[in-house]
């Protein structure tokens, strides 16, 4: 049974209405949805059926015209008292006259005023709250406030790939052209980060609403988000729509929003490349398995791990270091072909390269899941685990070749023009390092798949330089910070050269 609105939603209704698409002009009725939406109004909520329903209601002033073939039109008609009622309220907004503001006996005559419809509105002939429909999601979108039978871990309601199911109008696509970096792929970015963050436990969402962050950054450092509605699959070809992207926080710039960091992993040299041509790891992660959040992730794998220094500089619980050796041996993992998989093909396994303290391995446990990403993550368990039992084979770590010693003398290498550094800073770093092969620190480059080595600039370190072997040359290719140089190192190896020691990057 439909909800009656009150004149005051009607009059709310015909402003937007009028405001949107004029007077008599005929309108596709998913455009009608697309403005209400905008603006927050669902039919379903207010008790409707559908829009089309919604409209019929609105007969004083809208009228709905039914084509062969399901399609509805929609005219706005001029209605006479609902404009002088719109005139009035503009005018309670003006400055008293002086002569009004003298006698504050006379006061104006009570004015029909808009009211913005809610899902709150009662049925006709009842009082009954127990009756209304439940709330629709807040503009902050908290699940729990939302919705309460939603989880925010739940996304099996939400469109699975982004453009097959969202419509993105015009408008937004212009929004977001003009606050990011000239030439960014829109399409590619939306795919990526929509698949990023509903593999990871990003998305905010109730049933009807979702909203997403991307890669790139607002001038305060918070992700630009995108936010997505579900509208009325009956008409419409996509079952959501984009009705929100957040750029106000981005400043006018020729460079246009600065693009987060993935990880201390791309200074090793992807960041020297144009963005198509960078790889992904977290995007790659999030096409093989899913999980709840990092933090839940990384705080289960820390609690039965050897106790290590997972945050530099940072709050305990931020796991930067723990967040980065996951993603980044799970791509070495896959590109050695080390994952096992269970004979039933329900679960997989792979080894983190972790140990407990009483040093019995740690694996990371997957289960089958649907839906385009095919696993998901079940937990973390050793070698007692009844799941791994059935196992003709453990799953084996990842493997590095590593090679300490460089391969030319000191005064044989290659700067590479971007790197900011002195050549006499070069050659002392170098020469020091062939006499102390220790301090040759090795790291993988998930870029190009190479082993590379890392050595203190300066003796009292402060950065390291990357060091990677082209042609029997030692060549200069980038240079890193202490914690950065600390987090790809750690990938490779659990202790380091004095120089790069965990304790002394955090004193």
């Amino acid at each position: 049974m439909a909800k009656t609105l009150s004149p005051g939603n009607q009059l709310y209704l015909y402003r937007l209405l009028k405001t949107s698409f004029g007077i008599g002009t005929q309108t596709f009725l998913p455009r009608v949805e697309e403005a209400l939406m905008s603006d927050g109004i669902n039919a379903v909520d207010l008790g409707y059926g559908d829009v089309h329903e919604l409209m019929e209601s609105l007969s004083d002033f809208i009228e709905l015209t039914d084509f062969k073939g399901g399609r509805s039109y929609v005219r706005v008609m001029s209605f006479i008292s609902f404009d002088e009622a719109l005139d009035a309220a503009s005018d309670d907004g003006a400055p008293s006259t002086p002569s009004h503001a003298n006698k504050p006996w006379k006061h104006r005559r009570a004015t029909l005023k808009p009211i913005r419809p809610t899902g709150h509105v009662t049925r006709k002939g009842t009082g009954d709250p127990s009756l209304t429909a439940a709330k629709s999601a807040p503009e902050n979108l908290t699940p729990e406030a939302a919705d309460s039978n939603s989880s925010s871990t739940d996304t099996t309601s939400l469109p699975h790939s982004f453009w097959e199911e969202d419509h993105c109008s015009d408008e937004f696509l212009s929004q977001l052209t003009a606050a990011l970096p000239f030439g960014c792929d829109l399409h590619r970015l939306l795919t990526e980060d929509w698949q990023i963050a509903c593999a990871t436990g990003t998305v905010e969402h109730s049933r009807k609403q979702a909203r997403f962050p991307l890669r790139y950054l607002h001038d305060d450092k918070t992700p630009i988000t995108v936010t997505i509605a579900r509208r009325n699959a009956r008409l419409h070809e996509k079952s959501w729509f984009v009705v929100d992207v957040d750029v106000k926080g981005v400043a006018d710039s020729v460079c246009g929003a600065p693009c987060a960091p993935e990880g201390s992993w791309t200074q090793l040299s992807a960041s020297s490349l144009p963005h198509g041509q960078r790889r992904s790891l977290i995007y790659e992660l999030s096409c093989f398995m899913r999980f709840t959040s990092w933090n839940e992730l990384c705080s289960s794998l820390a609690s039965i791990a050897l106790r290590e220094a997972w945050s530099l500089g940072e709050a305990s619980g931020a796991f930067t270091v723990l967040r980065e050796y996951f993603f980044v041996t799970l791509a070495r993992i896959r590109q050695q072909e080390l994952l096992v998989t269970s004979s039933d093909g329900m679960r997989s396994f792979w080894n983190t390269g972790l140990v407990t303290p009483a040093w019995e391995p740690i694996y990371c446990i997957l289960i089958a899941a649907q839906g385009i990403t095919p696993w998901a993550l079940e937990g973390f368990a050793t070698r007692q685990d009844r799941r791994l039992q059935h196992l003709s084979k453990l799953p084996e770590r990842a493997v590095y070749p590593i090679q300490r010693q460089l391969v030319a003398p000191a005064p044989s290498f290659k700067i590479r023009p971007s790197v900011g550094v002195e050549p006499s800073d070069v050659t002392a770093a170098l020469q020091r390092s062939n006499m102390d092969w220790r301090s040759v620190t090795p790291v993988w480059d998930p870029q190009d798949t190479h082993m590379k080595s890392l050595i203190p600039l300066h003796i009292d370190a402060g950065k390291a330089l990357v060091v990677d072997t082209i042609d029997s040359v030692p060549t200069i290719t980038s240079t890193l910070d202490l914690p950065d140089a600390y987090t790809c190192a750690r990938i490779v190896s659990p202790t380091q050269a004095t120089w790069l020691a965990a304790d002394k990057i955090l004193s």
